[in-house]
């Protein structure tokens, strides 16, 4: 919440402004905070029951941009192009294989110029992070409710294909915060070294992954 409440604030000392938009909001916890700072607020959500309860936490004014249902399937007409700061965690990887690249498509038009998508996921080289976990071992594929866990060069190339036109990532990531340093780029040196981590025994690579930002992706359009 800390790192999406950061980059609203930086977007809007650079006069990008427009809100928040995650996809699958819960309980509507970080809308909450974004609109207590402030922010205009919106989202969508699949379960009617969390919908219901995160609307009441909402102003009023910001529950026209509330949407229950599917990303592909509910009406966002009205919302293209208004929102800064789109924001998905632990979602990207529930969903068919066939139909993400339309997703990306689809939350790229709710952004503003300038706005950004934050995706949170877990990386392959973790897996398996779903109940697979539960019965089989480490490193084996993901066939509970993951359909999919990605790589991080699987993801940066499904941004650039959606038309994200920079894609970066943290520094570093402590178990209080995620750090940033835009004058100093390391993605493409994960992007070079994430196969290696293969080589590295297994809860080494998974701390690798985590504190070295290998989940988390900013997409700029």
């Amino acid at each position: 919440s800390r790192m999406v409440l950061e980059q609203l604030e930086q977007l809007d000392r650079q006069g990008i402004r427009g809100g928040l938009f995650e996809i699958g909001f819960g309980s509507g916890t970080l809308l909450e905070q974004a609109a207590q700072a402030g922010h205009r607020v919106g989202g969508l959500e699949v379960a009617g029951q969390l919908y219901h309860t995160a609307c009441v936490k909402i102003p009023t004014a910001s529950r026209e941009n509330m949407r229950l249902g599917g990303l592909l399937d509910v009406d966002l007409d009205a919302l293209r192009g208004t929102f800064s700061v789109a924001y998905w965690n632990d979602v990207f990887e529930h969903i068919p294989v066939d139909e993400i690249g339309d997703y990306l498509e689809r939350i790229r038009s709710l952004l503003v110029p300038g706005g950004v998508l934050i995706t949170l996921t877990p990386n392959w080289h973790m897996r398996p992070m779903d109940v697979t976990g539960d019965h089989l071992p480490p490193r084996s594929t993901a066939i509970g409710f993951h359909l999919k866990e990605y790589t991080l060069n699987e993801v940066h190339a499904l941004l650039q294909k959606a038309g994200f036109a920079r894609i970066s990532t943290p520094n570093f990531v402590s178990l209080r915060r995620i750090y940033w340093r835009n004058s100093c780029e390391l993605t493409p040196l994960k992007l070079a070294i994430e196969p290696y981590l293969e080589w590295l025994p297994y809860k080494l690579a998974v701390q690798c992954c985590r504190r070295l930002g290998f989940t988390c992706t900013v997409a700029y359009t």
